[in-house]
């Protein structure tokens, strides 16, 4: 009996130290859930009351002025990179951001990620329109050496005097995922969305449509999107249409931005003023995989119309690299390098 005892007294002191440590790591921490504008006046002040792993929840309606444009999530109190869901109720066409300028503001813009935001940071179901930036890249979002996600989103009608006239990545990683991008417009390149410094966004399943590259009659590289300097972006299942620059009405890829790949994409009735109305490639050899479809990309060289383009799909070998102007040409020309097949 008194053994019975010492060996019951032993598995109590076992399970007294055990199950504390065992409820600890499987239990999960919940993050906070704070509402705009029902807990919070403004979109930046529920941001800043955030720890890592909280949400913001944001009601339907129009948000603009101090507090709701030029966004920043930031490090948490500890100087450290912190992971926030920051959401609309209902989605973008509910829930608008419109970055108009204040009064005195020289400068307006989205929302920038520059504190290390990784993939736990997820900006979710906006409309950001109206950004207006003189000089900088990114009217609506900026992104630099982070790598959050950008999803479900409408980023229409922002401008910059720069480069990106929707999103500008430097350094960075985003994943842009479920978006609409449109009538965005940038003085030098990059439309809708412009990347430099070795980035390497992946762009899946978005709408990218009326944009521009380059002001007055003389237009940029890249009226959709620009690549420079080793980027490497990953553009998967998207619809590129109606957008137009000097060079690259659709994709400029330039310097060294081998990395790239095109994957499943429509780009089509894109217009370049000078070369490659679709897609342009100087010192770069992006990888073209898959179905893609170029129907009816026109271009013109000097202003004056030079040819359409009007091939059917065209199913591309994998990893099939497009180096110098080759595939501008082949646009140009409204043909195909040699042993592609026609599909159909």
């Amino acid at each position: 009996m008194a053994g019975n005892r010492e060996i019951r007294g032993v598995f109590r002191v076992c399970l007294a130290v055990v199950l504390p440590c065992v409820f600890s790591f499987s239990v999960p921490a919940v993050g906070i859930e704070r509402h705009v504008p029902a807990q919070y006046a403004t979109i930046q002040a529920a941001i800043d009351a955030c720890d890592d792993g909280d949400i913001v929840t944001v009601a339907d309606g129009v948000y603009s002025g101090p507090g709701n444009i030029s966004l920043r999530i930031g490090p948490g109190a500890a100087g450290l990179p912190r992971g926030i869901l920051l959401r609309s109720a209902n989605g973008p066409e509910s829930c608008v951001i419109d970055c108009t300028r204040p009064p005195g503001w020289t400068w307006s813009r989205g929302i920038a990620f520059n504190g290390g935001e990784d993939g736990t940071t997820v900006f979710r179901g906006f409309t950001v329109r109206n950004a207006w930036l003189n000089v900088g890249s990114g009217a609506a979002i900026m992104v630099s050496r982070s790598a959050p996600v950008i999803e479900n989103c409408i980023l229409e009608n922002n401008t910059t005097g720069n480069s990106g006239g929707a999103i500008f990545c430097w350094n960075a990683s985003p994943t842009i995922r479920d978006c609409t991008i449109r009538n965005n417009v940038a003085t030098k390149v990059g439309g809708a969305i412009f990347c430099e410094e070795s980035s390497a966004p992946s762009i899946i399943h978005c709408t990218i449509t009326g944009n521009r590259a380059g002001g007055g009659a003389t237009f940029g590289y890249g009226g959709a999107i620009h690549l420079e300097e080793n980027s490497s972006a990953k553009i998967i299942g998207c619809e590129i249409a109606n957008n137009r620059a000097r060079i690259g009405g659709a994709i400029q890829c330039q310097r060294w931005s081998d990395g790239a790949a095109i994957l499943d994409c429509l780009i089509r009735d894109n217009v370049a003023d000078e070369g490659g109305g679709g897609i342009h490639c100087h010192e770069a050899s992006p990888t073209i995989e898959g179905r893609m479809a170029c129907p009816f990309s026109s271009v013109s060289t000097r202003g004056r119309p030079f040819s359409r383009i009007a091939t059917s799909e065209l199913v591309v070998p994998r990893s099939m690299p497009m180096i110098g102007s080759e595939l501008m040409l082949f646009l140009l020309r409204g043909g195909q390098p040699p042993g592609l097949p026609r599909s159909g």
